[in-house]
């Protein structure tokens, strides 16, 4: 018991992390990868039951809101990136910033195009 209360969690997490980049390179492996991951994340989850009161404790500090609000504005900026990404990726335009236009269709050229 002792073991798993004081590194259960952190093993566990190692685990976790091992069985993600291990199914990123072997896919092929999904049975053992998950077997893997499934026992970490029990760790994971015995470790913080056991030590319950502590992570209450650390939960309830001004450092823990303060990470979470960093988190929030991180992932808000994300997903800010995320969607100009896929709305760029849906309408795709491209123009010719050159002075002498050496890049773009002459009007004859678009003339045949549209015919």
């Amino acid at each position: 018991m002792n073991f798993l209360r004081g590194i259960g969690w952190g093993l566990g997490a190692i685990l976790v992390a091992l069985a993600i980049i291990v199914y990123g390179m072997v896919p092929e492996h999904t049975r053992y990868v998950l077997i893997v991951g499934a026992f970490g994340l029990v760790l994971v989850v015995a470790g913080l039951v056991l030590n319950r009161d502590r992570v209450v404790a650390a939960l309830k500090g001004r450092r823990v809101r303060a990470a979470g609000a960093s988190a929030g504005y991180a992932l808000t900026v994300l997903a800010v990136i995320a969607l100009a990404n896929f709305l760029a990726a849906r309408h795709h335009k491209r123009f010719d910033l050159t002075e002498n236009k050496a890049f773009s269709l002459s009007e004859q050229t678009v003339k045949i195009l549209e015919k």
